[in-house]
């Protein structure tokens, strides 16, 4: 493992609203691509890219609702679907971001 540690989150991308907010920010989900890097880096130059789910919990309670059940990889779940809550999550794991989500090549 590098020993690179990222202390900003240079990017977020949905893959499910590349150019809009879910109509519901209680109940959505979406596959996350994250850029990190130092304070030194940003958009254009970032570290590492990792993707993750993220969902907020009133997704995950209809999917159990409907089918019993709810399964993802590397999910992190929040209140509400804004760019303020998802990065609030975010920037709180990483220190541990090589923990939860997949690192991308």
């Amino acid at each position: 493992m590098d020993s690179k540690k990222p202390s900003k989150v240079t990017a977020l991308y949905y893959s499910e609203y590349p150019n809009c907010s879910p109509v519901d920010k209680r109940i959505a989900s979406s596959e996350t691509t994250i850029e990190v890097g130092d304070e030194n880096c940003d958009v254009d130059s970032f570290w590492y890219a990792y993707s993750i789910n993220v969902a907020t919990l009133g997704y995950v309670n209809e999917r159990i609702s409907k089918e019993g059940y709810f399964a993802v990889k590397n999910l992190v779940v929040v209140a509400e679907f804004t760019d303020e809550a998802v990065l609030h999550a975010i920037e709180s794991l990483l220190p541990r971001i090589h923990e939860v989500a997949l690192r991308l090549p």
